[in-house]
């Protein structure tokens, strides 16, 4: 069969891709290698209609759907496209329905699409783990694989994870030292990445809040696939991947990966800006300056597994300000 007049929407609304993409059907896997090797020309549409569905496969729950479709729908009118209606029905084929809505609506709004992870493909997320204000978690997942989660983070793992995939979903930011499993890949995916690994050390970070998404690699190397562009690219020790409008790798120093892992924070002479991104950083919090200050916020000093109240405290005391926190937020105010 010819594919070349195929869209992406086209190979998401197969059955027999989804289940290539997914490495679930080996009848699949074999069909869908043997059509790239005939048809060479279609390689880059077929990787990047496996990188949108791979990027589409956290299955929201009911409330999370209806509140992000009404969203959509907004945001569709805001665009003036013509209407697409679109009917789900309830049968066995709903899953492979929901992925063809999918794929429609990313021609019409597809960012706003990656930014809520669409789909109705495996794996489904079993067991959540969650962190709140000034908290963080250590987990060791089935396959010996362990993670570091950051606070205000949500890390959902899929249903048969080490036995049929290794896939996880993050909301937030955290740190992951992978147990190697040949032939079963470790997958974290964001709204905005989806980082693949079989052995290796590596953080993430994509806050709802954060205009840009990091994957930072400490050891061995992981594939970055990027929703909005259907790319991957590869990391090694010492490199990160930074996704926000564009795409860029760069080198950084790793000494701020250890220090991010045991919470070491040092500031010589740090003004506002410094000691505002250290703290967002490092406990994932939004700074917000509420009142006027006179003099310049100036601070020196080093803190070592800290929590954020004992480093606003110092911080605070130091430069007289008091501060408030509403949900990830600190308010902070000056004396007068």
């Amino acid at each position: 069969m010819n594919y070349s007049s195929w869209s992406i929407q086209d190979f998401l609304a197969d059955e027999s891709f989804v289940s290539f993409c997914f490495a679930n059907d080996p009848e699949a896997v074999t069909r869908w290698e043997n059509v790239q090797q005939q048809q060479p020309s279609l390689i880059p549409l077929i990787q990047k209609a496996k990188n949108a569905c791979l990027q589409l496969s956290a299955l929201p729950t009911a409330e999370e759907k209806q509140h992000d479709l009404e969203k959509l729908r907004e945001r569709i009118q805001q665009l003036k496209s013509s209407a697409i209606v679109i009917s789900l029905n309830q049968h066995r084929s709903y899953k492979r329905a929901w992925i063809a809505a999918a794929a429609m609506i990313v021609v019409i709004a597809g960012a706003f699409l990656f930014s809520k992870n669409y789909t109705a493909t495996n794996p489904r997320y079993a067991q959540v783990y969650t962190t709140g204000f000034d908290e963080r978690k250590d987990i060791t997942l089935p396959d010996g694989s362990t993670v570091t989660l950051n606070a205000f983070s949500r890390l959902k793992v899929a249903e048969g994870f080490n036995i049929t995939n290794r896939d996880l979903l993050l909301d937030g930011e955290a740190y992951f030292e992978v147990a190697q499993h040949a032939g079963n890949p470790f997958t974290v995916k964001t709204s905005k990445t989806s980082t693949t690994a079989l052995g290796t050390a590596f953080k993430v970070r994509n806050y709802n809040a954060d205009k840009k998404a990091t994957v930072m690699l400490s050891s061995g190397k992981v594939k970055v696939g990027i929703a909005h562009s259907g790319t991957e690219e590869i990391l090694n020790p010492g490199e990160e991947m930074i996704v926000g409008e564009i795409a860029a790798k760069k080198k950084f120093d790793i000494t701020c990966l250890d220090n991010w892992k045991t919470r070491k924070l040092v500031f010589r002479e740090a003004d506002e800006k410094e000691i505002i991104s250290k703290l967002n950083s490092m406990f994932g919090v939004e700074v917000m300056i509420d009142s006027q200050h006179a003099k310049p916020i100036l601070f020196t000093g080093q803190f070592n597994g800290r929590n954020l109240t004992e480093v606003l405290d110092a911080i605070g005391f130091t430069n007289t300000f008091k501060y408030r926190v509403s949900n990830d937020t600190i308010h902070i105010s000056f004396d007068k």
